[in-house]
């Protein structure tokens, strides 16, 4: 049975489509984060798709529509690709070898795939290709996120030991403008000395002219269009894992190591909302359905729903793996990809879990 509890905090009236600033083709909303539907609110009644799976744990789910779904993730030297195209599972080689950690993809393609030793790979027309314009050996890409095919941002840093044993690199950014990878300079970051280098973990935004990148000791990072500032978001000393949201006045992430974070931005400032007592330490996911409904997940099988009104609805803990990743799918589906990933070894295994809706297991 799923418990309510509320929270004193107010929500605002949030809104139902993205901001969209201008003529530009890539300043339009991207089709690939958010679906219009009717079924925003989902019953958190979750069923394992694929449990205990191997080799690997799955880190990232993203789909265009509900036939159209792809999850990522690996272990040490072993990518994880898995598409469900509404019908039957396929397990697919990207060419890199290394272990994955986000997917980002487009409603007519491609779908770009990013992880260990700055590995990038593109799916686009059948076929996968590697992209190799910037060589990152010291780095994991941890996120990647487009308002277009040719206008894509990568992010990452040195979370564990860099592949090879290659030189650590910290905070890196990168960008593809449909021809090229290219790294780019942003001021704070280059400010600091190496020794502070930070861990980007993920980024998201609204058009090219609005992105959000957040990091280690609580770092938002907010593009313009034509420059990136740091934004306070009040919170130091835990790491945001992921962003998320609908507007560029409407963003949330979450993350934390000693307890669980969660902060939204209303276009002005960052406030730190109240999370569940049961929330784990440690929160990796999050969704903002189109509407109202913000769905998050963590560690030891734990989600949740927030609705409109600052209530928190959690969903029944049906496994002891972490849940990295969620998201919707708009055609009534929750998804969730996780594994055990926390444990630091070398061999994972891996969960994919539905919820709203029923499709076949993974083989």
């Amino acid at each position: 049975m799923n418990i309510s509890k509320k929270f004193s905090y107010f929500m605002p009236v949030l809104s139902l489509v993205f901001l969209v600033v201008g003529c530009d083709s890539n300043d339009s909303e991207p089709e690939s984060d958010t679906h219009e539907n009717n079924n925003e609110i989902i019953d958190l009644s979750w069923s394992a798709v694929a449990n205990d799976y191997e080799p690997g744990a799955l880190l990232s789910i993203w789909s265009n529509g509900g036939d159209d779904v792809w999850t990522v993730g690996g272990e040490a030297g072993k990518p994880l690709v898995l598409h469900y195209d509404g019908t039957t599972w396929e397990k697919m080689d990207p060419g890199v070898g290394q272990q994955l950690w986000w997917v980002h993809g487009f409603k007519n393609g491609p779908v770009f795939v990013v992880g260990d030793g700055g590995a990038i790979a593109r799916y686009v027309n059948g076929t996968w290709e590697i992209m190799n314009d910037v060589s990152l050996p010291g780095t994991t890409l941890y996120g990647v996120w487009g308002s277009a095919p040719d206008d894509v941002w990568a992010v990452g840093g040195v979370f564990k030991t860099p592949v090879g044993g290659a030189e650590p690199e910290g905070d890196v950014v990168i960008h593809y403008d449909g021809q090229s990878w290219k790294r780019v300079s942003v001021p704070y970051l280059e400010s600091k000395p190496a020794s502070a280098a930070k861990n980007l973990f993920k980024v998201w935004g609204v058009s090219s002219k609005d992105v959000f990148i957040v990091g280690d000791s609580g770092l938002a990072l907010h593009y313009d269009g034509s420059s990136w500032r740091k934004e306070d978001t009040g919170v130091t000393g835990v790491p945001l894992f992921t962003v998320s949201g609908r507007s560029a006045d409407d963003v949330y992430a979450i993350g934390g190591f000693s307890g669980p974070v969660l902060v939204h931005w209303d276009g002005n400032v960052w406030t730190e909302l109240e999370v569940p007592d049961e929330a784990p330490q440690i929160m990796q996911g999050i969704w903002t359905a189109p509407n109202h409904s913000v769905y998050i997940s963590g560690h030891s099988g734990f989600t949740a729903r927030l609705d409109k009104n600052g209530t928190w609805e959690l969903g029944p803990q049906f496994t002891e793996y972490g849940l990295h990743a969620v998201w919707g799918d708009g055609a009534g589906g929750l998804w969730a990809a996780g594994g055990d990933i926390a444990t630091f070894q070398t061999d994972y295994t891996g969960i994919v879990a539905i919820a709203g809706r029923t499709v076949p297991p993974v083989p």
